[in-house]
């Protein structure tokens, strides 16, 4: 059996060359040294069309007033001071509030409420219009809420602002926080991985009875998220009360051990009560307001239409030890339609996303007739479509736009709505495919702001039209995150038409998070399996500085029409969660790429690279030109090819004996090559955990063969989350020997294309997979015979095989002529520990590498 036997192209395309030009250096650690516009001599420029204009503009964050009341022709002016508002007294301020905003609903136009300065209190229950919150502004339109030095505190578990059914909002310049903060600081005193004791410093209210939510870890000198540090949500044990203002906390699970005296908050609520919630409302306004803190999100809104932020600051109160702000996501939008205006703003130290705006996708649970759907969003989110809003059926695998529909009415159902449209339902919808509505799909603008020094992301963009420009993200995950997800959170819609310019981007990806990159790109399907090429569209990455991040400054998968120009990418990769994150550009199952006049000066590791192509991107589809860093020469490399012998039988095999012994006459067909864990690290084979005993692949005159058996110390089937999470047996197949497009593609102008899962029962079986097998073979799947058996002492398995040629006489063509066909077969084992490897007859990166045909190991008949 001849195994390896040539080189061609790359496994996965690396370039190593990289730019170390000092005037690089110089413009790189000058623009490191502000979150500001800096005033650099453009002479040095690499890479950068204006390096004078990356980052924040200072005077208009300092000084830009956009929605002012200033600005505005206002009919009447209440003062709040008339009403019994007093901001020394300490007293609550609820019901003289109220008696204000009745008054001002007794007006014409434009009516301005001002609030006296100082203290303003607002008590839990208090307020008989809605005692779940604050403040309530409902069935209001033409409203001013305006401040003076004022300070807005909520006491207890309440939402602060309730805006509904309400149109043409403003709020101006007052402060917001709440009288007990949502989360307590402390050091680490002690710690083994499980139980952590905290010394909470003074201020904080902690006893035994304390809840505690989330623990996040701090860098006690930079006060930024501690590089890879616990990042703990949940898994709360038990709690137990020192004394002395310490607190014992235990974990469900272990966690790294810490360094004595390292910084934590312990968050006491997550998502529980916002500050603001603007529900069913249009046309809402804030300018010059300040939020210290809130037992939740910082504005929510849902169900809403245009919404404008101009220096909205999430901000750190000054003169206190406090290392959080808001204890989620700053800004969330959900349903939102119009436009979404977001500048000259603070986002510093949130406890999840700066601003994540996104629909939902739907479920199609029922075809009930050729117009009709019944369509249920998996999360629950009851938000029905409009008349006349257009949706867009997808699937829920891979994310390929199947049609869009325009509503011509809605009812609601429970769960779900029924949806009638105005065209027929094609035929290839679905049961299972996804919904998003195109329509409630507001555009972004995010300029000019500054997010800084914290978990999780800058901007989730999940929406269509966005600008994200001028601004900086430092210390924290991905600083712009281009998303959907069809598999957990169930949020739309894929985005399209994005420009990302003229941003800074400092020494991000070093938390917890899992995000590839600065900019990372990942839509999902089911399963986590990541969307087709072009599932996202019209990408434009231009004039970026990308400095000292940990991982990759550019992840781009699943992307058509991806312009990156004119970014200089300094230094990054400095401590990549994976080694193959260590790049300056990553990109996969993309196409229609630009990649003009960039600059990547690489880190001092030996295995940074300043581009990675993985699989689905053929460089002939790269627009390549005045780069330094890299060329297209650079783009190509060289893979190896693996070559088994395909033996011929004379006999038709069984597959319901109780062992692979009966097939003992065939040779061990194929060998394994590579080891790749999910992060595509290579590994060493470890014999004591996992062992491929026998391995058979066979063709008699009817069809192809395939046995296995599998010594696995530790079998894990886990049903729960998706069918690639436990042990299993992939196998992939075509005829096609050199397409550079993944199964997932080909399989739509190929036949051949075929993927099987082999799993006990209790992960869910055997199937021929849709995502890459082609809809000829699809259609007789049902022919295709498997087992897959667990052996009696829990140490193992063994399956089979059986595909009639049939189902695929492109590839029996193949064999019978001599040629070659592509076939790789990927033994995954899963454990209890989290680990998962993946065993394959194709060469390390296996995820990269087993389903593209160029790159896939290949069978030919064996010659007597």
């Amino acid at each position: 059996m001849n195994k390896i036997i040539s080189l061609l192209l790359g496994i996965t395309l690396l370039v190593g060359c990289s730019v170390k030009e000092n005037k690089t250096v110089k413009l790189g650690e000058e623009l490191l040294k502000s979150e500001f516009q800096s005033k650099v001599n453009n002479d040095l420029v690499q890479g950068l069309s204006d390096a004078s204009i990356v980052g924040i503009n200072k005077d208009k964050y300092e000084n830009e007033r956009l929605y002012g009341s200033e600005g505005l022709q206002v009919s009447v002016i209440l003062n709040g001071s008339d009403f019994g508002m007093n901001g020394t007294d300490k007293k609550d301020d609820t019901l003289a509030f109220n008696a204000m905003l009745a008054e001002a609903k007794t007006h014409q136009g434009l009516v301005k409420l001002v609030l006296p300065s100082g203290d303003l209190d607002f008590i839990e229950s208090i307020n008989p219009l809605d005692r779940a919150n604050g403040i309530v502004i409902k069935d209001i339109s033409n409203l001013i809420i305006s401040g003076h030095n004022t300070n807005i505190y909520f006491h207890g578990e309440m939402r602060g602002f309730l805006i509904e059914n309400s149109s043409n909002i403003y709020f101006e310049d007052f402060s917001i926080d709440y009288g007990v903060p949502p989360f307590s600081i402390g050091n680490i005193i002690s710690n083994d991985g499980t139980t952590f004791v905290i010394q909470v410093h003074a201020g904080y209210q902690i006893n035994g009875d304390s809840r505690i939510s989330a623990m996040l870890e701090y860098n006690q000198n930079s006060f930024t998220p501690r590089a890879r540090g616990n990042d703990i949500y949940g898994s709360v044990k038990s709690t137990r009360y020192l004394g002395d203002n310490k607190l014992e906390i235990t974990f469900n699970s272990k966690y790294a051990t810490a360094p004595i005296n390292t910084l934590v908050v312990l968050r006491h609520y997550l998502y529980e009560y916002d500050c603001f919630y603007v529900h069913k409302s249009s046309n809402v306004h804030f300018e010059s307001v300040t939020v210290y803190s809130a037992l939740g999100m910082g504005v929510r809104s849902e169900e809403s239409e245009n919404i404008y932020f101009n220096r909205l600051n999430f901000q750190l109160k000054p003169h206190t030890d406090r290392l959080m702000t808001v204890t989620a996501d700053a800004l969330h939008f959900i349903d939102v339609a119009g436009e979404i205006k977001i500048t000259n703003s603070l986002f510093e130290n949130n406890g999840d996303d700066a601003v994540n705006e996104h629909g939902m996708f739907f479920e199609v649970k029922e075809i009930i007739n050729s117009k009709t759907l019944r369509l249920v969003n998996p999360r629950g989110y009851n938000f029905a479509p409009r008349v006349t809003d257009t949706i867009e059926i997808s699937s829920s695998f891979d994310l390929t736009v199947i049609q869009e529909l325009t509503v011509a009415s809605v009812v609601e159902a429970n769960p779900g709505f029924i949806v009638t449209f105005i065209e027929d339902i094609s035929s290839s919808v679905e049961i299972n495919n996804v919904g998003a509505d195109v329509t409630r799909s507001a555009t972004l603008l995010f300029e000019n702001n500054l997010v800084r020094n914290k978990r999780c992301r800058g901007v989730l963009v999940q929406t269509r039209g966005a600008i994200i420009r001028n601004n900086t993200f430092a210390n924290m995950d991905a600083g712009v995150f281009l998303a959907t997800d069809a598999n957990e959170w169930y949020e739309s819609i894929t985005p399209q038409d994005v420009l990302i310019e003229n941003n800074k981007f400092l020494k991000n990806n070093y938390v917890s998070g899992g995000t590839q990159g600065d900019i990372t790109i990942t839509p999902f399907g089911k399963g986590y399996n990541f969307g087709e090429v072009g599932t996202v569209k019209n990408i434009s990455i231009l004039n970026n500085f990308f400095g000292n991040s940990a991982n990759s400054a550019i992840f781009a998968t699943s992307t058509s029409g991806l312009n990156i120009s004119h970014n200089l990418i300094y230094n990054v990769g400095l401590l990549p969660k994976n080694s193959s994150w260590n790049a300056g550009i990553i990109l996969q199952l993309c196409d229609e790429i630009t990649l003009n006049s960039n600059a990547v000066y690489a880190n001092s590791t030996a295995d940074f690279t300043s581009i990675k192509l993985g699989s689905g991107v053929n460089p002939d589809n790269i627009t390549i030109n005045n780069n330094l860093g890299f060329t297209r020469e650079d783009l190509t490399g060289e893979v190896i090819k693996v070559l088994f012998n395909l033996p011929h039988i004379n006999q038709e095999l069984s597959l319901n004996s109780n062992s692979l012994d009966d097939w003992d006459f065939i040779p061990n067909s194929l060998e394994i090559v590579g080891i790749s864990d999910v992060d595509q690290q290579q590994l060493e084979a470890n014999d004591l955990t996992f062992k491929i005993n026998k391995l058979k692949v066979a063709y008699s005159d009817n069809g192809l063969y395939v046995g296995y058996d599998v010594f696995d110390d530790e079998l894990v089937f886990n049903h729960t989350v998706s069918t690639w999470e436990g042990d299993g047996v992939e196998i992939f197949m075509t005829d096609d020997l050199s397409s550079k497009d993944p199964l997932s593609v080909l399989k739509l102008s190929n036949n051949s294309c075929l993927q099987l899962f082999m799993s006990s029962d209790a992960t869910y079986g055997n199937q021929v997979s849709e995502l890459r097998t082609s809809s000829l073979v699809l259609a007789q799947k049902s022919l295709i015979q498997m087992s897959f058996t667990e052996k009696n002492n829990g140490k193992g398995y063994f399956g089979k095989a059986f595909i009639p040629f049939s189902v695929i006489p492109d590839i029996k063509q193949s064999i019978l002529s001599g040629g070659e066909f592509s076939f790789v077969i990927n033994f995954s084992d899963s454990d209890s520990n989290s680990l998962r490897v993946q065993y394959a007859s194709v060469p390390h990166p296996v995820e990269f590498n087993k389903f593209v045909p160029y790159k896939m190991s290949k069978l030919s008949k064996e010659v007597a």
